[in-house]
């Protein structure tokens, strides 16, 4: 069992009082990643559900005055337990869940034809987390907003290309900072 960390962007952001909602594309189906792996068509329509109730999670940096001036990755790190095992941590807040997933065709920038893409809507809680918005804010009025997904990979194959991953299940998506 792999985890597996991918990116992704942000289609389209909505204020209210108390929060935002936010719309990602978090994959293209049947196509490779930049980062060699590839979710198959099959796998993306038995598995994107999973997302759903999961954290979207960030980790602010602060300048020396205390000041938010951009977010980190997912700060995750690999702990080996006293049995051998190993433990995954993640040192991120959640600010937001995940309320809904689906498949929706899109024309998708670098891919020709019309994708297959695992959709989320997600639901961030601006006014409990402020400073977190002001830099959410600042990235999305920059075009510069990225996420990567976080996911346990059950079953894929290896190729000369990359990992095909044929079974998965969500952890959370993590927002990016500019760095």
């Amino acid at each position: 069992m792999d985890t597996i960390l991918l990116s992704s962007k942000p289609i389209e952001i909505s204020e209210y009082k108390t929060y935002k909602e936010a719309t990602f594309m978090i994959s293209v189906l049947d196509e490779w990643d930049l980062n060699g792996r590839m979710i198959t068509k099959e796998a993306g329509e038995k598995y994107h559900k999973t997302i759903i109730g999961f954290p979207i999670v960030a980790k602010l940096i602060r300048d020396r005055e205390g000041n938010p001036v951009d977010f980190r990755g997912h700060e995750m790190k690999i702990i080996q337990n006293e049995d051998g095992s190993i433990d995954y941590v993640f040192d991120t807040q959640a600010i937001g869940a995940v309320l809904d997933s689906w498949i929706e065709q899109r024309e998708v920038d670098g891919y020709k034809g019309i994708k297959d893409c695992i959709m989320i809507k997600c639901k961030l809680w601006s006014d409990r987390f402020p400073d977190y918005f002001k830099i959410l804010d600042k990235l999305w009025a920059e075009n510069n907003v990225k996420t990567s997904w976080e996911l346990t990979v059950d079953k894929c194959r290896n190729t000369i290309r990359g990992k095909i991953i044929e079974a998965f299940s969500f952890l959370g998506n993590t927002l990016l900072g500019e760095s």
